[in-house]
């Protein structure tokens, strides 16, 4: 949880709207609701009924343009791949530290900001 409050805090303070949750199921409804162009996500989601690849995979079911990174350790890599297969924009691999984490995000912030100037 520290951690997840920590990136919404330093992402609001880069001018991004950030929420979090510690609950998949939660994240997929506040996803839906809040419809954001970047998700980062938590592969190890403690207490939840869904782990993150399960989370990624609901908000590729709604069909939404949205980036996400996955975090997670690289430990076991079948799901590494399965999170490449879903469409993962970047993987994060765990330990994160602040500077590695916060350049992936600002690197898929461009990502999102160069698809808005280009579309129609």
């Amino acid at each position: 949880e520290g951690l997840a409050d920590a990136m919404a805090r330093l992402l609001r303070l880069r001018g991004l709207d950030a929420f979090y949750t510690l609950d998949g199921s939660e994240g997929v409804a506040m996803f839906k609701e809040r419809n954001p162009e970047i998700c980062i996500i938590d592969y190890e989601l403690g207490y939840s009924k869904l782990d993150g690849l399960q989370v990624l995979e609901e908000i590729r079911k709604t069909g939404q343009t949205v980036e996400c990174i996955v975090a997670m350790h690289d430990d076991d890599k079948r799901p590494i791949e399965k999170a490449k297969a879903l469409g993962a924009t970047r993987i994060l691999i765990k330990p994160l530290d602040s500077p590695e984490w916060r350049d992936v995000v600002m690197e898929v912030a461009e990502i999102v900001r160069e698809r808005k100037r280009t579309s129609p």
